[in-house]
């Protein structure tokens, strides 16, 4: 994924900047964090939430996000 500006400066072109614009994660159906952003993650960015009241160690987390362009990308994890 890239920025406006690391498109502009390789390609002048600003329209293919790809980046994650929204993510969310749910563990047994409830919402425990939920985030809209722009353009300030890395390449491969890492997150870091703490919730509490939902959940157990072991239980399935889902993580969504949704790029600039409405591609949606779910991914699981356990809860360590």
């Amino acid at each position: 994924m890239s920025t406006y500006n690391m498109m502009e400066k390789k390609t002048g072109d600003r329209e293919n900047a790809n980046f994650i614009t929204h993510i969310s994660a749910t563990v047994n159906g409830e919402t425990v964090f939920d985030a809209s952003m722009s353009q300030f993650l890395s390449k491969n960015p890492i997150f870091k939430f703490a919730f509490q009241g939902i959940g157990a160690k072991g239980d399935t987390i889902e993580i969504r996000w949704i790029d600039r362009k409405g591609k949606a990308q779910t991914g699981e994890g356990k809860i360590k």
